[in-house]
């Protein structure tokens, strides 16, 4: 399957690095400049396949201080995410979580700094943004589109069922021969 990241990038020294792994195994890295997308190959080939975008390449002098100012600064963020050119719902990376990797000062100074982050996707410190566990390819999009409805139901529970069945859709393939079948029925 090919999973695509848009994200965006500020440069200081360098622009931010990029690297995609699943389950453990790296599927390429690209140069974040600016507003960019990468392409990357990924085998769903596990019962359970778990995606993480790291942030690769930050170091602490990436953040540029004057006269205790940060004048410039790495960072990057994530924008949306594609597979096999579908965008997938916000959803899909708000269900994520990032794990910054705080330089030792930071530590230092902030001992009681979390070490999970949920839906944050703008990223100051190098780290790793994991996504939900997702099944195998061959199961991944039915997958999807139940995740899908159950977030939306979760989101928009009490609201009217016309607009929630318009938007979250009939599984019922043969809409038209039932109506066609309450049609002669009911002459």
């Amino acid at each position: 399957m090919k999973l695509t990241v848009i994200a965006r990038g500020t440069h200081s020294v360098e622009w931010p690095i990029i690297q995609v792994w699943v389950n453990d195994c790296l599927c390429g890295q690209g140069v974040v400049k600016e507003y960019s997308e990468f392409d990357f190959d990924v085998n769903l080939d596990q019962e359970h396949n778990y995606i993480r975008i790291a942030y690769a390449n930050k170091q602490e002098h990436h953040t540029v201080v004057e006269n205790n100012t940060i004048v410039s600064d790495q960072s990057l963020e994530l924008l949306q995410v594609r597979l096999d050119d579908i965008l997938l719902d916000s959803w899909f990376l708000t269900e994520g979580h990032y794990e910054p990797d705080y330089f030792e000062g930071f530590k230092l100074a902030n001992a009681s700094a979390p070490t999970a982050l949920k839906s944050q996707l703008i990223w100051h410190f190098p780290g790793n943004f994991v996504l939900p566990a997702v099944p195998h390819k061959s199961k991944f999009w039915f997958w999807y589109r139940d995740q899908r409805r159950f977030i939306h139901i979760k989101k928009y529970s009490d609201k009217d069922g016309y607009r929630e069945e318009n938007y979250i859709g009939s599984l019922d393939p043969l809409a038209d021969l039932i109506q066609e079948i309450k049609n002669v029925i009911n002459l």
